[in-house]
């Protein structure tokens, strides 16, 4: 402190962050928003944020304003916006203000979460009924920012769209049909999106970035994930929405039924200890030495193995070599387009091993017919059924490996 090493950072650092990070397309504000920072720093980011850009209706979650790192009011004292039981105390606030919104970021406020209203129970439902995944949230925003952005003829003619390879590929899709570049070969980590922005040349222009673990960034004046500039841009996608008299959750229907609709489903298995380690290295292996042929039933189209960046075909015995960076992690598709598929990985920050499956009408033709609910249906079966036999898989790989 005393050779002056040490910079306070005060609050014009704040308002410079949220004039140059907060990109809005409209003036529309009129939506009533629970507001929660999990007992982190939202607080100094988002709520400011929301106030500041007129969003008025703004109700806190008073038991989780203040900073404590015990997370005393969260289930398990994990805030992780991920888990829909974290958003509780929000909803039941929601409930009792009849909001339209709910909205969280995480401790660092760097991701979000959202929970809406069920269309015939309104917010008395269980937080997993209510609230959206990741994969949703980043739909919503690529289609809202898109098509403002189109609206308003500011749609620049080299847009680029980041995002990683366990993302949802409807955000890659919607990009398309706007005609952006996208980038979406990005290995896990928010840190390759930034790498983006960082090597895009003059001409190009950095749109929007997603991860399915609730991290969105618009604009390239931020290399992170932002909470504040995605709750903004959220609230006022669905305080357009409610000025038509339409809900988020027909807007995304609508999506679904203009590009396909989209099942996520994410699977972290806990391996502890050395043990656990030797475990998640002996699966990783067999699914690179004998992957398998099918997985729950379904054929297996294509094995892409970013730790080689190779991508075989083993029926046309092709291989084909796999751009970006190479890092653990495999994928299986069951489709040409590939956007239909099971990825694994081990976790790089704890003890587990990740499933990440994907499955869309747009390449299933099996799926697709019938009313939206329909197609839901028998996508989401099939993914459950992926998601089952690779679990079933990784455990015969165990028995068959007993020196794991």
């Amino acid at each position: 402190v005393e050779r002056g090493l040490i910079k306070t950072v005060g609050s014009e650092i704040d308002a410079k962050y949220l004039h140059k990070s907060v990109t809005t397309f409209a003036d529309t504000r009129a939506v009533r928003i629970v507001y929660t920072p999990l007992h982190g720093v939202g607080m100094t980011s988002v709520a400011p944020a929301l106030r500041n850009l007129g969003f008025q209706d703004l109700h806190l979650v008073a038991e989780q304003t203040e900073p404590d790192g015990n997370f005393p009011t969260v289930l398990n004292g994990i805030a992780n916006p991920e888990d829909p039981q974290t958003l509780t105390l929000a909803i039941q606030k929601a409930l009792e203000v009849d909001a339209d919104i709910v909205l969280a970021s995480d401790p660092d406020a760097d991701r979000l979460g959202c929970a809406l209203p069920d269309p015939d129970r309104g917010w008395d439902a269980p937080p997993e009924d209510l609230s959206l995944n990741g994969n949703q949230i980043g739909v919503i925003l690529c289609r809202y920012i898109l098509g403002q952005r189109k609206k308003l003829g500011s749609l620049p003619q080299k847009g680029v769209v980041a995002k990683t390879i366990v993302t949802t590929d409807l955000i890659a899709l919607i990009a398309r049909a706007f005609g952006i570049r996208v980038v979406d070969n990005l290995l896990i980590g928010f840190k390759y999106i930034g790498d983006v922005i960082n090597t895009l040349p003059p001409e190009a222009e950095f749109i929007y970035g997603a991860e399915e673990s609730h991290g969105y960034l618009a604009g390239s004046s931020v290399r992170d994930k932002d909470a504040a500039s995605a709750a903004i841009l959220l609230a006022e996608c669905a305080a357009n929405l409610k000025e038509q008299d339409r809900s988020l959750r027909a807007y995304l229907d609508q999506i679904y039924a203009e590009y396909g609709y989209f099942q996520e489903v994410q699977k972290s298995v806990a391996r502890v200890g050395a043990k656990g380690s030797r475990e998640i290295d002996c699966i990783m292996a067999a699914l690179r030495t004998d992957p398998p042929e099918q997985i729950g039933g379904y054929p297996v189209f294509e094995i892409i193995d970013r730790k080689i960046g190779k991508a075989a075909n083993s029926k046309a015995g092709s291989v084909r070599d796999v751009a970006g960076a190479k890092g653990d992690a495999i994928a299986f598709t069951f489709s040409n387009p590939g956007h239909s598929r099971i990825s694994a990985r081990p976790s790089g920050t704890e003890p587990k091993i990740k499933y990440y499956v994907s499955v869309t009408s747009a390449d299933q033709p099996k799926t697709s017919g019938g009313s939206l609910n329909e197609v839901k249906s028998k996508v989401d079966e099939m993914a459950a059924d992926i998601m089952e036999g690779m679990l079933a898989l990784s455990e015969q790989i165990l028995q068959e490996e007993p020196s794991a």
